[in-house]
């Protein structure tokens, strides 16, 4: 049986690359929270991790209305389940050590020297290769540079007008900076502290962008890689995950037409999907390709075409997975991802959207409304919430 996980520190975990690293105490939250969120996207006969009766009974719940087929595993029966395959949000060696610790078989878990690779993989510092071999593709040619010493840091900085500074790996929002043209004390400790731990940060021209979106692919680890389908999201202005729209694909293609970059999609998909399958190796899963629409002139777009790679799970598959298997044919939704720190607050805003947004479900799909997706208790402090209406946005 595949095992569907939900680890959200995975990027986090790369970063530390120590097995005994311990996450945050927000995102340990959010792992708790947010526990159930596999149930959407894993695959029909998949299991999901319960920790509780109350979360096996929404799983069985949600079986019913939404007429899948995912089995709630309880962690002290899953010897008695047989060949075991797990599925997490992310590989990472603590993930690897907690599995072990928790009784699964070594056999059945990726070794030390995979991750290793993997990691290598999910690393920025691969963007400036990937750039390269993607040239003008987009209508413009992208900028990335690995940079391992103060000095050049410096140089980059001051050398243009505004420019992100990023981590190899880190989380979402999490490990960037933004500059102005000024190196200034905090930015050089910021850059000395990354280049100690990582002997390397990554740099890139902030872009006017207009737009940001992702393409979906996945390896099946035996060299095949297959497009999955557009991820159309939104970032806070620090860089964090602000949201999906659960648009089909041709709405997306439409988009970017708008933009006069029907053609260059295409191009670009074509190639990303080449080089995907050059690099994929052993590894089996998702590979999330964030992108952006940038402002050359008033009227004149081009295509970021690699702005970060997420070698696993994202909120651009789960999006693509809700969008496939719950709405309604002709609907479109809205995937969020809620925090509130005060106790209570999110699940009165849950209670609130229920009778602000009433569902209402045809035959196991949304017609429109708000849903849930995962339980809610009074303790909860993030929420991922689905909302469905009628028209496109």
């Amino acid at each position: 049986m595949q095992i569907y996980l939900f680890n959200p520190d995975a990027d986090l975990a790369l970063a530390d690359n120590r097995p005994t690293y311990v996450a945050p105490d927000t995102v340990r939250q959010m792992t708790r929270d947010l526990a159930l969120l596999p149930f959407w996207y894993a695959g029909d006969g998949g299991g999901v991790r319960v920790a509780s009766p109350d979360e096996k009974a929404w799983v069985e719940q949600m079986n019913e209305r939404f007429r899948r087929n995912i089995v709630p595993v309880l962690a002290k029966d899953w010897h008695s389940l047989g060949e075991t395959k797990w599925m997490p949000w992310g590989w990472t060696p603590a993930l690897r050590r907690s599995l072990l610790e928790e009784g699964a078989e070594e056999i059945n878990l990726p070794g030390e020297e995979i991750l290793a690779e993997w990691r290598g993989l999910a690393s920025r510092e691969r963007v400036s290769a990937w750039l390269e071999d993607l040239g003008e593709i987009g209508g413009k040619r992208a900028e990335s540079m690995n940079l391992r010493e103060l000095p050049a840091c410096r140089a980059y900085v001051e050398g243009r007008r505004a420019v992100v500074l990023k981590a190899p790996w880190s989380g979402s929002g999490k490990g960037l900076r933004w500059c102005k043209g000024v190196f200034s004390p905090d930015v050089e400790g910021w850059c000395a502290r990354l280049l100690r731990k990582h002997g390397v940060l990554t740099a890139s021209p902030v872009y006017d962008k207009v737009e940001d979106f992702a393409m979906e692919f996945y390896s099946d680890g035996q060299g095949r890689v297959s497009f999955e389908g557009y991820s159309l999201f939104s970032t806070t202005y620090g860089g964090a995950y602000g949201g999906n729209r659960l648009l089909a694909d041709e709405l997306v293609e439409q988009r970017m037409e708008g933009y006069g970059l029907g053609e260059t999609l295409h191009k670009v998909r074509a190639k990303v999907l080449e080089i995907v399958a050059c690099h994929t190796g052993s590894y089996q899963g998702y590979w999330g390709i964030d992108m952006m629409v940038c402002r050359e002139e008033a009227d004149r777009y081009w295509i970021h075409p690699c702005v970060e790679v997420n070698l696993r799970m994202n909120m651009g598959v789960v999006a693509l997975k809700l969008r496939q298997r719950l709405l309604a044919p002709g609907r479109v939704g809205r995937l969020m991802i809620d925090y509130l720190p005060t106790p209570g607050a999110v699940y009165t805003r849950h209670v609130e959207d229920e009778e602000r947004y009433p569902l209402r479900v045809e035959q196991g799909r949304v017609e429109e409304g708000y849903l849930a997706l995962t339980p809610l208790t009074r303790e909860s402090r993030y929420r991922a919430a689905l909302y469905v209406g009628l028209t496109s946005p």
